[in-house]
């Protein structure tokens, strides 16, 4: 790489000399000279100069005040002074001002001057890529404190934060030194135990880079939902957990939204018939597991079309939210499930350990429509109602078999119910 040397002398023949020098030189460089150092800050604006030699006597002065002019302007240009006095005063003055080298005239020959040269240009380059490198991380860590991002660096085997980012601090409502003395395994909910520590640190070795969703422990005590993204890095000889994560909080509350949208009834507030199936394979399984009956049941309101052409749809919507809010009094229990099917249709799962008690709960729903709806209307079901033990029915026979029921009801007399036992 060409390196620009600006040379400062008031005698040409000096300056003669140290061009010669430098340019013959086994070296790549481009001279410059001068006679007025005033105009020493105007060049450094203007050309990248790496080296400046400097005669120590200009126009019967010393050139120190020069070189407080050189830093300033171009801190990275290296300063070799150039004196004929050579004296050990003059030397210490010329360091202490902030030279990089100091030679005497008299010792000067074209390969000491150039490895001089040389070397003071080689020290500041090293310098100003320190400098630069510095300022780069210092710009990068200002970015990631900034950042609302979570980013941390932690140890694979101890899970201890190395280092982490402001975002952290914020999160945890803690100064630098006591989240260093804490780990990820102690905030994050993902791990029951120190081996499932371990599996994640192998699960995330083998990948490039480690999606998933986790929910970390914030300063109240709160479980906030976050997604990250992790790598194991090599830097030395030494490795590292690298995670960035995301608090999804808001994004799971959209999603919730959204799915209460999708599955409920937005004039009974009962779930709609979407999920009905996922909800009965569910409610199976845990009366299965209990051994216990499981009852699908669907009840239908007696002559709505009459409701509604008699009386208009307002007092038909009545009719619908008064026997939602019935059932809603009526099956309280944890793993009671009470959905609108659609139109004037309501279905309900529930399990009990006795059949008789869900004969019960539903005739009693019957029981107190005439009382509670408009115009004394009635409700017809039917259901069916299976030992989750011994006997195992898909949703749709399940569905089927009580809609036949419940069909053989409406064409036999209304305001009753029918329910089969397997």
């Amino acid at each position: 790489m060409r390196s620009t040397v600006l040379v400062v002398d008031d005698s040409e023949t000096d300056r003669l000399i140290f061009e010669r020098y430098l340019t013959q030189a086994h070296q790549n460089f481009e001279v410059i000279s001068y006679a007025d150092p005033s105009t020493l800050a105007s060049i450094l604006k203007m050309v990248q100069v790496d080296c400046v030699i400097l005669d120590f006597n200009l126009a019967g002065e010393t050139s120190i005040q020069h070189i407080a002019t050189i830093h300033e302007v171009s801190p990275y240009t290296g300063v070799v002074m150039i004196t004929g006095v050579g004296d050990e005063k003059v030397a210490a003055t010329a360091f202490k001002s902030g030279v990089d080298d100091y030679l005497s005239k008299n010792d000067i020959s074209q390969s000491r001057l150039t490895a001089v040269v040389s070397n003071v240009i080689a020290k500041k380059h090293i310098e100003r890529e320190h400098h630069n490198a510095n300022a780069e991380l210092t710009l990068l860590r200002a970015v990631m404190d900034n950042t609302p991002n979570l980013n941390m660096v932690c140890d694979p085997e101890t899970s201890l934060f190395i280092t982490f980012n402001l975002a952290l601090n914020r999160f945890l409502k803690l100064p630098s030194e006591h989240i260093k003395s804490k780990s990820y395994f102690h905030i994050s909910k993902q791990f029951s135990s120190t081996d499932d520590w371990y599996v994640f640190v192998e699960t995330v070795k083998k990948t490039d880079h480690y999606k998933y969703e986790t929910e970390l422990i914030n300063s109240e005590g709160q479980a906030i939902p976050f997604e990250f993204d992790c790598c194991y890095a090599q830097v030395g000889d030494k490795h590292y957990l690298l995670f960035s994560g995301m608090d999804i909080s808001r994004l799971k509350n959209v999603q919730q939204e959204l799915m209460e949208l999708a599955t409920k009834d937005p004039l009974t507030q009962l779930r709609n018939r979407r999920g009905l199936a996922e909800e009965y394979a569910r409610l199976y399984k845990s009366a299965r597991r209990n051994n216990q009956y499981l009852c699908l049941a669907i009840f239908d309101i007696d002559n709505f079309k009459q409701i509604n052409d008699s009386y208009g749809h307002d007092v038909g919507d009545i009719v619908l939210v008064q026997f939602a809010e019935l059932l809603k009094a009526s099956f309280q229990r944890p793993l009671d499930y009470i959905a609108r099917a659609g139109g004037e249709e309501f279905v309900v799962i529930l399990s009990d350990n006795n059949q008789q008690n869900i004969q019960r709960l539903i005739d009693k729903v019957i029981d107190a429509c005439a009382d509670n709806l408009e115009h004394g209307t009635t409700v017809s079901a039917g259901g069916i109602c299976i030992n989750a033990k011994s006997a195992e029915l898909a949703y749709e026979k399940c569905f089927k078999h009580a809609d036949n029921n419940l069909y053989y009801i409406k064409e036999h007399g209304k305001n009753q119910a029918k329910i089969t036992y397997k």
